[in-house]
């Protein structure tokens, strides 16, 4: 269970919950997010990858699936077990872990890359800033990436956001516009904002899923 202060007013909550649906039907990131992701040297073969807040590794499998040798860390118990067996059904090596970001053991110059999808914003950044910068080789990068969906501009959006409120009235992320804050304000003194990449794409979706 994790509870932040500026989430769900404080609840707790535990994403090993989801793991189920989340392993049968979120997506994960199109095609087109590794091709520009390898564009830019991320995900490359034979690259050392340390995945934060993995989920049901959406990036660390794919990671894998280009060549990384990757580790993946959530705290959610749950979810690890999701992730593994989906690894282990699409025959891809990686190094799972149920573990907080923050407790977590690494040498130092460790990983060329390392990756949070969706999930830094539930880390204690004191904490994990100086980890990282820690576990990163000489030209490491650290890698935030986010699929949002759109609920402005398509129904299948708008749909599940309703249903939503009806049960959390005070959920602060609904209407999502689409804009993103290029450079939060607490990389500025550890971090140089390297480059920043937007994009939007359809996504298809069957009845059932």
């Amino acid at each position: 269970m994790i509870t932040k202060t500026n989430i769900d007013q404080g609840h707790a909550f535990d994403w090993g919950k989801t793991s189920p649906d989340f392993a049968v039907y979120r997506p994960g990131y199109p095609a087109s997010f590794y091709t520009v992701l390898q564009a830019l040297g991320i995900g490359t073969r034979g690259q050392d990858i340390l995945d934060l807040g993995t989920g049901t590794g959406v990036l660390a499998r794919a990671f894998a699936k280009q060549g990384a040798c990757v580790i993946a860390l959530d705290i959610a118990e749950a979810q690890i077990d999701a992730a593994r067996h989906l690894a282990i059904q699409e025959h891809l090596t990686v190094h799972f872990a149920t573990c907080a970001a923050e407790e977590a053991e690494f040498y130092p110059r460790s990983f060329d890359i390392i990756s949070c999808g969706q999930s830094w914003l539930y880390f204690d950044t004191q904490r994990m800033i100086p980890l990282v910068k820690t576990w990163l080789k000489p030209g490491g990068k650290l890698v935030l990436t986010h699929l949002s969906w759109l609920p402005r501009k398509d129904t299948i959006a708008q749909a599940p956001e309703q249903l939503i409120l009806r049960y959390n009235p005070h959920w602060s992320d609904a209407d999502f516009p689409g804009s993103r804050t290029i450079q939060h304000a607490w990389s500025r003194q550890d971090f140089r904002l390297v480059t920043y990449h937007a994009y939007e794409e359809g996504i298809p979706f069957t009845r059932d899923s």
